[in-house]
């Protein structure tokens, strides 16, 4: 669907091809002194040649956001893929400790969201290998949801 969207909005290709067409008419209409290029099948080329262009772009243009997305995923998260995850524990406004399934390999990485609002290491919690402690004005209300990156 976002294909199609993407193909429809290409306005500026199709623009093209029905100027054109309007070249072509009018440079037959006044100026040719040649016989004529049937109108039909010279309408159907050129919007044809104007429908792969416009596939073509937007094929290119989804191909190059892709990369480019692939290439911004690469620096962020480094050698280590790139985990989220919720973490391991109750959630009763008493417990503070959270376990994670695997030990992050840099934890200055490690991005502890609650109820989507980031928390601030040093100040909301701290980790140690795969344990996550929030500091006491920070444990995590019932019902709140927890989400880790790293």
């Amino acid at each position: 669907m976002e294909f199609l969207i993407a193909l429809v909005s290409r306005w500026a290709d199709w623009l093209t091809g029905g100027v054109l067409i309007a070249l072509v008419w009018v440079y037959e209409k006044f100026l040719a002194k040649t016989p004529r290029i049937p109108q039909k099948k010279f309408a159907a080329v050129i919007l044809s040649a104007c429908f792969v262009g416009a596939n073509f772009s937007v094929w290119k243009d989804q191909r190059d956001a892709k990369i480019e997305f692939q290439h911004r995923l690469a620096e962020t998260k480094g050698s280590e893929p790139l985990y989220i995850e919720v973490p391991a524990g109750i959630i009763n406004g008493i417990n503070p400790t959270f376990m994670l399934s695997k030990t992050p390999a840099d934890p200055s990485r490690v991005r502890v969201y609650e109820d989507r609002m980031r928390q601030m290491p040093g100040t909301d919690y701290k980790i140690e290998g795969r344990t996550i402690t929030f500091l006491p004005d920070a444990i995590p209300p019932p019902g709140a949801v927890l989400l880790v990156e790293y």
